[in-house]
């Protein structure tokens, strides 16, 4: 029993101290909350195992252990003593460093320096940005592309479909073709526009080109004269072409003749022969190597071929080097009787 009393005076002398300690427990203005006065406040808190069912409101915090809570709102500094603070400090420092491109991002401003190698789904640039490769650039003005420096084209590597047959194109420089180049043709006229323009009309076989006014340059020659006693007088071998190799390289090609009469039906007809030999030099003519091509004999005045390959020579290819003639066989007797012969010929190139 006297222990008890004991007791009890000693918790009754210790009540009034108790309540001095904490009588100046007070809310701050700022609704933060405090501990004890000013003079009295806790600088740092360390908790062991704390579950908090609200918000934690502190300046500084250092956890030992497990925090548990709703919500934490800090001020100052988060420190976690156990390893968990230094992968969420050096998170923090990541993300505030724009300085450099990170392995795990690139900034959205500034440059970045990549050592490695961009793989991505797409690449989206705006107009007037900039590609640059070693010193040069490639950039595009809303239009087209637009390059400082020349392109390298690796040799057959422009193809039909890679230009717009429809667009007009315009060189501005020379150009050397090791193949052979088609100009425009068809089967039919055309109309010329522009100067240095040009055309191949295979249906009046003519090459068309304009000089500002269009002109037609003949695919196809002919050759003619008039035939008559007087001519077998003077020599019977009438001269015709002499195909010398620099004009005619490749000789040349008949493709037809014909003969024509001023009278309906001449008294003595034609006889005669389109022929070739040797260039006489300073010879005597006809030279050697005397060749028959066709018979040229009229009937009612009139003759013709118009397919080679049923004349005498079979064919209408006349060789380079060689002179052309019409050899008549027999005098036309009659003054006024003329025989018109016409050869039609192309210059070949083989």
């Amino acid at each position: 029993m006297r222990k008890f009393i004991w007791m009890l005076l000693i918790l009754l002398s210790i009540v009034p101290y108790a309540y001095a300690a904490t009588r100046d427990i007070v809310p701050r203005a700022d609704t933060e909350g405090s501990i004890g006065t000013a003079a009295k406040q806790w600088g740092d808190g360390r908790f062991v195992d704390s579950t908090f069912s609200g918000t934690l409101s502190a300046a500084d915090a250092v956890f030992t252990s497990t925090l548990t809570g709703v919500d934490g709102t800090f001020s100052g500094t988060l420190t976690w003593s156990n390893g968990g603070s230094v992968n969420a400090n050096t998170a923090f420092t990541h993300s505030q460093d724009n300085t450099q491109a990170h392995t795990d991002y690139l900034l959205n401003s500034g440059d970045d320096i990549m050592g490695g190698t961009l793989t991505a789904d797409g690449l989206i640039l705006g107009q007037d940005e900039l590609i640059t490769i070693g010193a040069n650039t490639i950039t595009n003005d809303g239009t087209d592309f637009v390059f400082d420096d020349t392109i390298a084209v690796p040799n057959n590597s422009i193809s039909a479909a890679e230009l717009d047959e429809g667009d007009d194109f315009t060189w501005t420089s020379d150009h050397i073709f090791n193949g052979t180049m088609e100009i425009p043709n068809g089967a039919s006229d055309v109309v010329l526009t522009g100067t240095g323009q040009m055309y191949v009309d295979s249906a009046q076989k003519q090459l068309v080109v304009s000089d500002g006014i269009e002109k037609a340059i003949p695919l196809r020659h002919i050759i003619q004269g008039n035939l008559g006693t007087g001519d077998f007088d003077a020599d019977p071998d009438v001269f015709v072409l002499s195909l010398d190799a620099d004009t005619y390289p490749d000789g040349i090609v008949i493709t037809e003749w014909a003969v024509d009469c001023n009278e309906a039906d001449p008294t003595t007809e034609l006889n005669a022969n389109i022929k070739y030999a040797n260039d006489r030099g300073t010879g005597a003519f006809p030279g050697a190597s005397d060749t028959l091509v066709d018979v040229i004999d009229t009937t009612t005045g009139n003759s013709s071929e118009n397919d080679m390959s049923n004349s005498d020579l079979t064919s209408g290819v006349i060789p380079t080097g060689v002179e052309l003639r019409v050899l008549i066989d027999a005098d036309p007797v009659s003054d006024t009787t003329l025989f018109r012969v016409k050869i039609h010929y192309f210059i070949p190139e083989s």
